[in-house]
Order: C-alpha cells, then sequence, then structure tokens
C-alpha cells in the first residue's frame, strides 16, 4: 500500500512537471517506462484518482515524445535510434485501453473519466492519418495513424453526454471547470482532426444547446464547427435530434425550445443575409426525415409528424414565398 502511494504521489509531481516543460530528453524514458506500467495497471490497485492521473500523464509522454521526433531534422540527436515502429506500437496500445474505458463509462468515477476523456480527443488528434506520407514527417506518422471508427465516435459521445449532462457529478468549481474543459476537448477533435468519418455523433451533445447555460460557450462552439465543417450534415443532425424529441413525451415544448435555440444560434452567429436559407434548410431537413418516419417500423405515428409540422408553422410563415412552395 506504502508503495503504491508513493507511485500515485510521483505520477502526480511527473504530471506537473511534463505539462511544465515536455521538451526534456527525459520523457522518451518516462514514456517507456509507463508503457510497461501500462500493462501492470490493473494488478497496481491504485484509487481512481491516480488511475486517471496515470492516462494523463502517459499522455503527457507520448504526446511530447511524438512532438519530439516531429520537430526533429536530420542532424538531430534527441531522437536517434529511435524505433518508430515501436513508439506507434505503444501508441496504438494506449488508444487501445483509452478506448476500452469508454465501455464502462456509465460506471466510471468522474476523476477518471475526465482525463480518459481529454487523454484520448488529445491523441485522436495528434494520431490523425496524414494527408502526405512522403513528407519528413511520414515515417512516425505511418505508424502512429489511428483511424477512427465510427463507434469510436459514437462511444465518445455517449461518454462526454454522461459526465457532463447526466448527473451524479459532484458539484463545485472544479468539477464545473473540469466539464467544461471535457468539452472543449472534443470540441477540438471536430475542430482540428480532418479524417473523421462523419459529424453526426455530436447530436447527443448539440441537443442541450440553450438547455444548460452553464455550459452555453461550448455548446456553442461545437454548433459553430459542425456547421462551418459541412453545413449538410449540420442540418441532417438537428433534424435527428428533432425526431428523436418526436419520440418522447413533451414534444411541443422541447421542439419549440430547441427550434427556437437553433433560430438564436443564426442570429448570433451567422451573416443576416444566409438566416432565411439557414432556417429553409432546417425546416427542409426535418420535413424530409418525418416523412421516412412515418414508413419506418418503429418510427414516429403520423398524429405526432402533423403534430410536429404544426409547431413549425410559425418558422415557416416568415420565410419568402419562393421557399415555402418548395417546402
Amino acid at each position: 500500500k506504502k508503495l503504491m502511494e508513493s507511485y500515485s504521489n510521483a505520477i502526480t509531481r511527473l504530471c506537473v512537471l511534463i505539462e511544465i516543460n515536455n521538451t526534456s530528453e527525459h520523457v522518451f524514458t518516462l514514456a517507456e517506462y509507463l508503457a510497461n506500467d501500462l500493462r501492470l495497471l490493473p494488478k497496481m490497485n491504485l484509487s481512481d484518482e491516480s488511475i486517471g492521473i496515470f492516462y494523463r500523464l502517459y499522455k503527457n509522454a507520448l504526446y511530447a515524445v511524438v512532438q519530439c521526433c516531429l520537430a526533429a531534422l536530420p542532424s538531430d540527436n534527441p531522437t536517434a535510434g529511435i524505433k518508430y515502429d515501436q513508439l506507434g506500437k505503444r501508441v496504438q496500445a494506449f488508444m487501445g485501453v483509452l478506448v476500452e474505458q469508454l465501455d464502462g463509462g456509465q460506471q466510471s468515477p468522474f476523476t477518471v473519466s475526465s482525463h480518459v476523456a481529454n487523454a484520448l480527443c488529445n491523441m485522436l488528434i495528434l494520431t490523425q492519418e496524414t494527408a502526405d506520407p512522403s513528407q519528413q514527417t511520414g515515417s512516425i506518422k505511418q505508424h502512429m495513424m489511428y483511424r477512427v471508427e465510427p463507434e469510436v465516435l459514437a462511444k465518445l459521445s455517449a461518454y462526454i453526454e454522461q459526465h457532463v449532462f447526466g448527473g451524479g457529478v459532484e458539484s463545485g468549481n472544479s468539477c464545473l471547470l473540469a466539464q467544461k474543459l471535457m468539452l472543449a476537448t472534443y470540441n477540438d477533435v471536430y475542430r482540428l482532426h480532418l479524417a473523421l468519418p462523419r459529424q453526426s455523433d455530436t447530436c447527443a451533445i448539440v441537443k442541450y444547446y440553450g438547455e444548460n447555460a452553464l455550459f452555453a460557450d461550448e455548446l456553442e462552439q461545437l454548433l459553430s464547427i459542425v456547421y462551418g465543417k459541412d453545413p449538410k450534415e449540420f442540418f441532417s443532425l438537428v433534424a435527428h435530434v428533432v425526431m428523436d424529441y418526436c419520440k418522447k413525451t413533451n414534444i411541443n415544448a422541447k421542439v419549440k425550445k430547441f427550434l427556437s435555440n437553433l433560430k438564436q444560434f443564426a442570429k448570433k452567429c451567422l451573416a443576416h443575409e444566409y438566416e432565411e436559407e439557414y432556417l429553409t434548410n432546417i425546416i427542409q431537413s426535418v420535413i424530409g426525415q418525418s416523412l421516412e418516419q412515418v414508413f419506418t417500423i418503429n418510427g414516429v405515428a403520423l398524429n405526432v409528424i402533423e403534430k410536429l409540422f404544426t409547431i413549425m408553422k410559425p418558422l415557416v410563415a416568415p420565410l419568402p414565398l419562393e421557399n415555402r412552395k418548395a417546402m
């Protein structure tokens, strides 16, 4: 027990030190030691908080090693002798462990989940597939590239939703700041990753826009990122949120509020001349998905669809005649 307490204290101090200065050559040795410890982690009987700190430290160490390798010129010595294939295996093994943690998301304490989510998001950005492997950085990139499967994005969104919006997290400024950091880091994945298979999983988070003032800035940022990357997918995913509300109780209040929030987003974040086109596309996407639902087994009932169309009438009325005719 004393040994594990000493280990916990040591990795906590190292975590602070490496975040202050990650340019030391010693990060290579540290990453090697931590790779061995990762395999032993299930047998170490560390506290939840210490396990979270370990993930954070190992992420920082691998991040520093990879950045050092990417920045090194042929004449530089710090990376001489580094086996990129071995480093790549360590990166892939760590990614696998982090993704596994997403499966037990509901049982995972917040002291662990916050570090897991941030570490995974940071590593997803670092290990994204490069478009030009012929560049000087290509050698290491080829070994450490991690292809993001759609189910990983689905699990990550559910994990973030559970620990930010699911309740059960202790109140207090430190927890709130940690939750805001989780959301901001999650947003960075969609902002900085150039090879994600889809953005639709963000609907698990986007649906809270306007619901929770504590995370208003982060949710608005996510909406802006998704819209900026692919407006067509944006309209599809907000329509998906509306259809999900149609399968629940109190459809009137929920749909009205969500559509009103989307309208406010347009006024605040989009140029005025795009507002009409923006609203038209949202309504058309909702209509398209609602008609599909009518002919789908276990879809939305026709009377609910009729209620939905009634709710949307005030949004349609101010639009130009040609837009209304098209719909």
